[in-house]
């Protein structure tokens, strides 16, 4: 897609925005004239009658008017459409129950009915895809003119038009109305056309909107509404700060916790919450058993009052609890043994406790579980955090908690048994890690009967000025020591539509008073979290946030103020910089620089094909030995759902070339959440969104694509040696903790129609056989048999079929089929430390002819990718200690090995048989930093290694790329050239002199 030139630009809405609020009247009027037509649309739509539209849509701009400081300019017709949906819906609630006037016909449009949910359902998509819909259809922009309000290419933005619409069906479809494709389109198109106001009327609502501001009293129904409206956006602010006594504890075991901690000092750190009547704790045990070790005391703390108590003491493999709260400890039933743990569990013991009954209440499914710290940062369940370094770093073997119980609580239905609450208690909060005490009077205290406060469970939260931020906060009940927050889900305990608000004040320009920003927190995100996103303003220095949760109510959430540092990321320090290889011809650049593209070459070598991962969304078409892009391709940006700041995300990582080089298909797979009512209770759906887009590449132009019915998805998709066939593997919508169900769908690509259905091969990679005339697939019996089918094309039916024993713990993966069609080869690895082995099965009675078992990797989980070479004499594979083994298919014996530095897990033989190359980076020391915010100079310097298969006494050939991360890589089919995608780019390195002829 070639990008147009950039229209003109006119006053942008910041720079109006900019000098309303200085005090200049004309530009508020710009804006009026501006965005009057979409405000009323929005409300025609929403009340069907104009008169009441009228009144809320200049209630909307009141409403602007009032709130124009903390708006985001760059998001104006977006949150303008919001407004107004608002000021709509309390005009209807507010509405007399008679029968009205007929109303003036409105403009023409397809007999769609949608005029009452349209806007509700805009409201709800995520914000990537609302905006491009609001700018241009119910604004009018062009796609050139909404390109450049959102700072995208137009490629980018089609996208985002194509998936939001595609989105918005679905959604509507959830409410029983089922609208085609095209009849949206129609109707979206025809959104946008109220006729031109008039200078008077646009005058009248900025006059009203000024007065408004002023203060001056105003009767009118635009001003109720205006009010209503903003009662439920502004802040209720209370001034009562200071030292909270319910934080004094926490605040001295964290003194002492990071005393030798250097960045103590410059942490973000809790100021206050609101004030409360300290608590005082009994501590004494009236009667205790005799330990067999050194007992580590716990204390649960029920109430609000601290009167209902039960004590859990630590004692080798028992735990001693007091299940009924008398403070005696050798009632009989009160010692839980340990329940016996594999050798491959991360947690070293777990307690099931079951019920505790304490002052009249039942409390249920109490469990405490055991684990080191170290053994738990080494598997990766937890990350070196701030609130875990300092305990890494005197007690690397230190044993820490975390519990589990659901609890009564006055006035809050939770999802628990009889509507109990749900709480979660460590292994750390941002105080530190959970740990038992040799003493009840050192004791943590878990205070579940505790008030509700939105908490940093992760520690600092530092801000960057001018950049996205996320404030990532859990609503829980703090407790006395380290780790002892009790963290609550929102699933079915906090309402959908409630949200907690982050009131943010940013460091102040010299000379200018600090800005407040009030950003609601309704991103949900891992069961726990609630996010607020926002961009950061650019001054450095410390920034005031305070959350409070008055939306919800029963939860009674004490409001909490943080002081958060704003100061730009470190400088990022990579390793020492190598020379890069001689051999490095040229680069192709590609737009996304976090981009690792993967590439491939055209069977005549002369076009590359580059598709963009990590978040490009982009998709390029080289002419290569003239360096020339001959087209480009903006598809939607990949987004992982708990960083980035929607909820959904679609992702075009790759792309297939048919091999008369005539068609490009790009598949594409993603996911949006919805809420949806399951069994009386609120869950999250999983909508998969996958497709796969095509284009002809004579024309340049799009074609349709492959989609699927409504409620599936494409998950991953090939084309077939021939391109005659396309495979997609499709994902059903689901339960987040649902089953899942997939299937294998085949396409004829020369009629565009799906031809085969398979069902039951969920999460395995089929191969298709030479010539077209197949597609075999794997799945795993629970039996420990891998049985192994062939279907023969176009028709799908079950040619052959055959099990084969598969150890335990293993997976059976196809790593191809070789190119005469006469073998099948099946990996049978995954389990950790263990050897993996290499089937070779005969493609018509799949009999197996031959095995090979690769050695033990001691720390991998035991996967041999391997490949046929094109003349099928060869089979090529790395094992776990970076050994390239070349097997003789017709001897059925490894013929050679080779020994490497390093090797990774993408690997190509060149077309003439003669080279075989692999890639790998050397460690990234600030892997975690760049993860964050990609620094090209901090990145390590990424491999290539190629063995010449046709000399065995040449050694293995590195080339050295510039600084990035690699993934992709390709060998042009004559053997002289290799692309390897790189950060930013894909390099290109000349072949045609190594090694000789």
């Amino acid at each position: 897609m070639i990008y147009p030139p950039s229209p003109p630009r006119v006053a942008p809405d910041a720079e109006l925005v900019r000098q309303f609020i200085a005090g200049n009247e004309a530009a508020f009027e710009l804006l009026v004239w501006r965005y009057r037509g979409l405000v009323f649309d929005v409300c025609r739509r929403t009340l069907g009658h104009s008169h009441d539209a009228e009144d809320a849509a200049q209630a909307a701009f009141l409403v602007f008017a009032k709130k124009a400081e903390s708006v985001r300019a760059d998001h104006l017709a977006g949150w303008l459409a919001r407004v107004a949906h608002r000021c709509a819906l309390r005009v209807r609630g507010r509405r007399p129950a008679f029968a009205e006037l007929p109303d003036v016909p409105a403009p023409p449009r397809p007999a769609v009915p949608l005029d009452g949910v349209l806007d509700a359902e805009l409201d709800r998509l995520p914000e990537k895809y609302r905006r491009p819909i609001v700018l241009c259809y119910l604004h009018g922009l062009s796609y050139a003119e909404a390109s450049e309000q959102l700072n995208c290419p137009t490629g980018t933005l089609c996208g985002w038009l194509t998936r939001g619409k595609e989105l918005l069906r679905k959604r509507l479809a959830r409410r029983g109305i089922e609208v085609p494709v095209g009849a949206l389109a129609v109707y979206l198109s025809g959104l946008g056309r109220t006729a031109s106001a008039s200078h008077r009327l646009v005058r009248t609502i900025t006059t009203a909107a000024l007065n408004f501001v002023a203060g001056e009293p105003r009767p009118d129904p635009a001003a109720a509404i205006a009010h209503g409206v903003l009662q439920m956006m502004t802040l209720k602010r209370t001034a009562a700060f200071g030292l909270l006594g319910f934080f004094t504890t926490v605040v001295v075991a964290v003194a002492a916790l990071l005393a030798d901690d250097p960045r103590t000092a410059d942490e973000p750190k809790v100021l206050a919450a609101e004030p409360e009547k300290p608590v005082a704790i009994e501590r004494t045990i009236g009667k205790e058993p005799k330990y067999q070790g050194k007992p580590a005391y716990c204390l649960l703390v029920f109430d609000a009052g601290a009167k209902h108590r039960v004590w859990l003491v630590h004692d080798g493999d028992t735990l001693y609890v007091d299940k009924n709260g008398n403070g005696d400890l050798t009632d009989g039933g009160e010692q839980v043994a340990a329940k016996k743990q594999t050798a491959d569990e991360e947690v070293d013991q777990v307690f099931e406790v079951g019920d505790v009954t304490v002052g009249g209440k039942t409390h249920k499914g109490l469990t405490v579980s055991t684990a080191r710290l170290d053994r738990l940062v080494a598997n990766n369940l937890l990350a070196t955090i701030a609130p875990i370094e300092p305990t890494l770093k005197k007690d690397k073997a230190a044993v820490v908690y975390a519990l589990q119980v659901e609890s009564e609580r006055p006035g809050v239905k939770g999802a628990g048994a009889g509507g109990r609450v749900q709480y979660r208690v460590g292994p750390f909060d941002a105080n530190g890690v959970l740990r038992f005490a040799p003493t009840t009077a050192a004791a943590p205290v878990i205070h579940l009967g505790g008030r509700f406060e939105l908490w940093s469970q992760f520690g600092e939260q530092i801000l960057r000025p001018g950049r996205d931020s996320c404030l990532r906060m859990v609503v829980g009940a703090p407790g006395f020591g380290p780790g002892t927050l009790a963290f609550i889900p929102y699933d079915n305990t906090i309402p959908d539509d409630a949200h907690p608000v982050a009131e943010v004040t940013f460091p102040a320009r010299p000379g200018e008073k600090p800005r407040t920003q009030a950003v609601p927190m309704n991103f949900r995100t891992c069961g726990y979290s609630i996010d607020a996103r926002f961009t950061c303003g650019e001054e450095t220095g410390s920034a005031t946030v305070r959350f409070h949760f008055d939306a919800w109510k029963e939860g009674n959430v004490a409001p909490t103020t943080y002081r958060m540092a704003v100061q730009p990321p470190p400088k990022l320090t990579g390793p020492k910089a190598e020379p890069v290889s001689e051999r490095l011809v040229a680069t192709l650049p590609h737009p996304g620089p976090r981009a690792i593209p993967l590439a491939r070459y055209s069977p005549d070598g002369k076009r590359l094909l580059v598709a963009g991962d990590m978040g490009s969304g982009v998709v390029q078409l080289w002419d290569v030995d003239g360096r020339k892009e001959l087209l480009q391709i903006a598809g939607a940006k990949r987004v992982s759902s708990s960083k980035d700041p929607e909820p959904s995300f679609l992702a075009e990582e790759y792309a297939l070339l048919s091999p008369d080089g005539k068609t490009l298909y790009v598949p594409t797979r993603g996911e949006n959440v919805a809420r949806v009512e399951r069994g009386g209770k609120r869950a999250d759906l999983i909508e998969n969104l996958g497709r796969v887009r095509r284009w002809d590449l004579t024309t340049k132009k799009e074609l349709d694509p492959y989609s699927p019915p409504t409620g599936w998805g494409n998950l991953m998709a090939d084309l077939s040696p021939g391109g005659r066939f396309l495979y997609s593997i499709e994902h059903k919508d689901h339960l987040r903790d649902g089953d899942r169900e997939a299937r294998l769908v085949v396409w004829d690509t020369n009629t565009g129609e799906r031809v085969a259905l398979l069902k039951g091969h969920y999460g395995n990679v089929p191969v298709f056989l030479p010539g077209d005339r197949g597609i075999a697939t794997t799945q795993l019996d629970k039996e420990g048999q891998v049985t192994v089918r062939v279907h023969s094309l176009p028709d799908g039916k079950e040619v052959v079929s055959k099990s084969h024993p598969c150890p335990e713990g293993r997976a059976a993966r196809f790593v191809g089929a070789s190119p005469d069609g006469k073998l099948l080869a099946v990996n049978l690895g995954g389990k950790k430390g263990e050897t993996t082995t290499t089937l070779f099965l005969d493609a018509e009675s799949l009999e197996e002819t031959a095995r090979w078992t690769a050695p033990a990797n001691p720390t991998g989980f035991g996967y041999t990718p391997g490949r046929f070479a094109p003349n099928g004499k060869r089979f090529l594979a790395v094992d776990g200690e970076n050994t390239l083994h070349i097997w003789d298919v017709a001897a059925k014996q490894v013929a050679r090995t080779v020994k490497l530095d390093q090797s990774g897990w993408q690997s190509v033989v060149s077309g003439d048989g003669r080279w075989f190359a692999t890639t790998w980076t050397p460690p990234d020391p600030n892997k975690f930093a760049n993860q964050v915010q990609l620094d090209p100079e901090s990145l390590p310097q990424p491999r290539a290694v190629l063995v010449d298969l046709n000399d065995p006494t040449a050694k293995p050939v590195t080339l050295v790329a510039p600084r990035g991360i690699s993934w992709g890589m390709a060998l042009r089919p004559d053997g002289k050239q290799l692309a390897l995608g790189g950060s930013g780019g894909v390099h290109l390195f000349d072949l045609t002199t190594l090694g000789g002829k």
